[in-house]
């Protein structure tokens, strides 16, 4: 997908050759959930809902701004892609819509040699 967030749809496997790729297992496995490590930043230039759970309908309990990175533990490919995050916000597991249907909300960090994203700005933002 343009953000990121899917395998490449021209690969064999459904999975695309992404390792990081491990579908979840359970009564739900259509939702097409996956475990991940992953890093984003926020690329959408207005701040960016995080919410208690992967829905529209769910609370407003954050936001990230353009440049902020997020660290997601699993992703949701439905409704524009969701990414639950690594950290809770004020005791409540979060996520983020990855799209809105117009634009990318967050971009996916390419898989790096491990290092880590180098602080590009004073505001301790990180631009793509």
């Amino acid at each position: 997908s343009s953000c990121g967030s899917g395998p490449n749809s021209g690969d064999a496997s459904p999975y695309g050759s992404d390792p990081n790729f491990a579908p979840l297992l359970g009564s739900r496995a259509s939702a097409s959930a996956f475990a991940v490590r992953e890093q984003w930043i926020v690329s959408s230039a207005t701040p960016v809902n995080i919410r208690d759970e992967p829905s529209l309908k769910s609370s407003v309990i954050g936001t990230r701004n353009h440049g902020d990175l997020v660290v997601a533990t699993k992703r949701l490919e439905a409704g524009g892609g969701w990414v639950k995050l690594a950290e809770t916000v004020g005791g409540s597991v979060a996520w983020m819509r990855v799209a809105d249907g117009r634009r990318c909300l967050l971009t996916r960090v390419p898989d790096s040699s491990g290092g880590e994203l180098a602080v590009s700005n004073a505001h301790g933002r990180f631009w793509l």
